[in-house]
């Protein structure tokens, strides 16, 4: 089972209820030890919740239980803003 569906399988057990948002893992090998970084898409691509740590898979996936468990996520909202351009003499 990869990263990726453990995850989704963390959060289904602790939430009570299914990720249907996009999940990547990025890993990378660093002197101390690998860097896992989760970043879970819920409404857009251009604004990911972000957990990240360094240690062993097993590690990273206790503690993202963890983050599970103690984040209010079912609460999490995304607004959109839209800029507008006023008229000024300012050029």
């Amino acid at each position: 089972m990869n990263i990726e569906t453990q995850i989704r399988n963390i959060i289904e057990e602790n939430m009570k209820c299914k990720y249907i948002g996009k999940i990547k893992v990025e890993t990378e090998d660093l002197p101390g030890g690998t860097l896992r970084t989760l970043f879970m898409y819920l409404d857009t691509e251009h604004s990911p919740i972000i957990m990240g740590m360094q240690g062993t898979e097993e590690e990273f996936l206790a503690f993202i239980t963890k983050e599970i468990r103690t984040r209010t996520l079912n609460y999490v909202s995304f607004y959109k803003t839209i800029l507008e351009q006023a008229d000024s003499d300012y050029e």
